[in-house]
């Protein structure tokens, strides 16, 4: 994602990536609420949630 992010009501289960943020990858605000981040990767940094600015 780029740019200003809310995720709501969300599931994010399983997944992967060969760099950075296996669940979620955000280069600016990101605002999560009532989710789940479970058995996600990064072969880097952040599994669940790799986020470059304010979390």
């Amino acid at each position: 994602l780029a740019g200003m992010a809310i995720i709501q009501n969300s599931t994010f289960y399983g997944n992967s990536s060969g760099l950075y943020g296996g669940g979620i990858s955000n280069d600016d605000t990101l605002t999560v609420q009532n989710s789940t981040l479970s058995g996600n990767s990064a072969y880097i940094y952040g599994g669940g949630i790799y986020n470059r600015a304010t979390l």
